[in-house]
């Protein structure tokens, strides 16, 4: 299995680390050229990018059929598959994806707009069939999720809960996990806690404190032994990471949100988006995770959202012309010099 390390920011206040070096801003490179690997054309591209060795998954929606799909697009063939396709009355929270299954939380609409109190874990095979619904949630609504070491964690109204791989019902290891962000290393599972990033061994039921943070935090990422988070917006936003085993903070990338929407993803570098000022003057940025060196690998990009990164591919979303209301999957090489 091969996980995913793509975190969403939002738009929140500034946060000033007590240590750590500072980066350079400064930008250098070209622009790569992206290749189009899925423009939708009949439905809308939602978000949910995930990718495994084989395929890249998003989540669209058909309003005129009324129903939200869970979509595999092969990485060489290009050819799109459908997985499942769902009532737009059930909303669908978080995606997790491994080589042969794709996990799924959902709650159910009870207005437009508000969520009733229910919601499910589902499972479907990554070449589609039956949805299995691995356990029910009478009394409130997963949202994050994740699987590893042999579990299915995932928060739910502040919680931090898991089930067995194989489903049933839910153990609540505590009631302090903030529902925002919920990722895996190959070892741990972290979490935002009260003013921290807190961790949980998967043999074990205890959280501890990998560091200190404040509410500002907005995403996490665990990839290769570091733990990454981002907070602050615009001039004042940031990119930070610390190695599992603790230590000093490092700073990799600030201001690196100067428009609506920003996500960054983690590979052999550090990749983040930004919408920038403009219609189409987004960016994908890549962030050398040694030097902290700048480059914009690829520019004049309309409204680019979530990115993921496996291997030596950057997926991202993003609208493929400026009158474009459907949206479409992009893709540049992590590590090519741009042109």
């Amino acid at each position: 299995m091969k996980p995913l390390f793509i975190a969403p920011i939002a738009l929140l206040g500034l946060w000033l680390p007590a240590c750590g070096e500072q980066p350079s801003t400064a930008t250098s490179g070209g622009d790569a050229r992206p290749d189009v690997v899925y423009a939708a054309t009949d439905e809308l591209v939602i978000g949910h990018l995930r990718v495994n060795s084989s395929s890249v998954f998003v989540t669209t929606v058909d309003l005129a059929g009324g129903v939200r799909r869970l979509v595999r697009v092969d990485r060489e063939t290009r050819a799109r598959k459908v997985l499942t396709e769902r009532p737009l009355e059930l909303s669908l929270g978080d995606v997790f994806v491994t080589d042969s299954e794709v996990f799924f939380t959902e709650r159910e609409k009870s207005c437009s707009g508000c969520f009733a109190n229910a919601g499910w874990i589902r499972r479907v095979s990554v070449d589609g069939g039956e949805v299995s619904t691995l356990t029910v949630l009478d009394s409130s609504a997963p949202h994050r999720l994740v699987a590893a070491g042999g579990y299915i964690w995932f928060t739910d109204v502040n919680r931090l809960r898991r089930i067995s791989m194989g489903g049933g019902p839910p153990e609540t290891l505590l009631s302090s996990a903030h529902d925002h962000e919920l990722v895996a290393s190959h070892t741990t599972v972290y979490f935002q806690g009260p003013g921290r990033i807190d961790g949980v061994p998967f043999a074990e039921t205890a959280a501890s404190e990998l560091v200190p943070t404040d509410a500002s935090l907005v995403a996490l990422v665990a990839h290769g032994g570091f733990v990454y988070w981002a907070s602050g917006y615009g001039e004042q936003s940031a990119i930070r990471r610390i190695s599992e085993s603790g230590g000093l903070t490092r700073v990799l990338a600030t201001e690196v949100g100067v428009g609506v929407l920003l996500n960054f993803a983690v590979g052999p570098a550090l990749f983040f988006t930004d919408w920038g000022k403009g219609v189409c003057a987004g960016q994908l940025v890549r962030v050398d995770l040694e030097t902290s060196e700048r480059a914009v690998w690829a520019s004049e990009l309309c409204q680019p959202l979530e990115v993921a990164v496996d291997v030596d591919d950057v997926f991202f979303l993003a609208k493929p012309g400026v009158d474009s209301q459907t949206g479409a999957i992009l893709r540049v090489s992590a590590s090519a010099t741009p042109e």
